[in-house]
């Protein structure tokens, strides 16, 4: 079952990244943007937190239009498989 993470809170670009597991979801993070994060962290949870299935979000699946939903229905909605799921910087 896939879950949501989010990557770099408080930092300028936030990523959210859906994917079965913590560790899969670093993964997947790191090989596509080149980011090595897991040496730089003594807890991931600090950079790399699972969303709640319940928490709210707002999501722009053609890059222009606001979907407000829950994680779990836009993952329902929109993901298949692992992968980044969106950023901030678009």
């Amino acid at each position: 079952m896939l879950k949501m993470f989010v990557f770099g809170e408080n930092d300028d670009v936030i990523t959210w990244v859906a994917a079965e597991t913590q560790g899969q979801a670093i993964d997947l993070y790191e090989n596509i943007t080149g980011d090595e994060i897991a040496h730089w962290f003594n807890d991931l949870n600090e950079y790399a937190r699972e969303m709640d299935s319940d928490e709210m979000m707002t999501y722009y699946h053609d890059g222009k239009t606001p979907e407000k939903d829950t994680i779990q229905n836009l993952i329902n909605k929109y993901c298949d498989t692992p992968d980044i799921f969106a950023t901030s910087e678009f």
